[in-house]
C-alpha cells in the first residue's frame, strides 16, 4: 500500500455515503469517521464506496451498525464478483467505524485486508494507496454516475 501526500488526481471521485465502479482511477477522502472501501473486482475493474453511519457509534448500536453495513454492501457488491478489498478510516477508535469495517469482514471474509489508517484510499497506474492530509480530486464526481448511498440510517422506533 503506498502513502500519497498533495493533491491527488483520479477519473473518478466517490462522495461520502456513495459508490462507483471504473476501469480508469478511483478514490475517496474524507473518511474521518467512516470507512473509505477500494475493491478489486474479478473482471478487473475498481469498486470504490465511501461508509458511513447516521447511527451513534456506540457499544449499544454495534451490533445494529455491523449487521446492517454486511446488508447494504452485498446489494452493491457480490462476494463471487470480488477479488479483494482494501479499506481505510481516520480514526479507528471510532465504534461506527469500526463496527462498518466488521460487517464488511463478515460479509467478505479474508477477502478483506487489515483497516488502514488514513483520511482516503484510492487506485491509480496499478496501485492502491492511502491518502493522508490531502484531497482526490476526479473528472467525474461518481454520484452523478452510481446509485448511493451506501449509509447505515438511522434506526426508528
Amino acid at each position: 500500500m503506498e502513502e500519497e501526500k498533495g493533491i491527488i488526481t483520479v477519473d473518478y471521485q466517490v462522495h461520502m455515503t456513495y459508490f462507483y465502479e471504473s476501469a480508469g482511477s478511483i478514490g475517496t477522502d474524507g473518511c474521518s469517521v467512516c470507512v473509505g472501501i477500494i475493491a478489486r473486482k474479478t473482471n478487473g475493474n475498481h469498486f470504490c464506496a465511501h461508509f458511513s453511519s447516521s447511527v451513534i457509534g456506540n457499544d449499544d448500536n454495534f451490533e445494529t451498525i455491523r449487521s446492517k453495513a454486511a446488508e447494504i454492501i452485498q446489494k452493491y457488491l457480490k462476494n463471487d464478483d470480488l477479488e479483494i478489498m482494501s479499506c481505510c478510516t481516520l480514526n479507528y477508535s471510532e465504534k461506527s467505524s469500526q463496527a462498518i469495517f466488521k460487517g464488511l469482514v463478515d460479509a467478505y471474509g479474508k477477502k478483506v485486508r487489515e483497516l488502514n489508517q488514513g483520511q482516503g484510499i484510492f487506485y491509480k497506474n496499478g496501485t492502491i494507496g492511502i491518502v493522508t492530509g490531502s484531497n482526490i480530486r476526479g473528472a467525474t464526481l461518481g454520484p452523478n454516475d452510481g446509485d448511493g448511498p451506501i449509509d447505515i440510517p438511522k434506526l426508528l422506533k
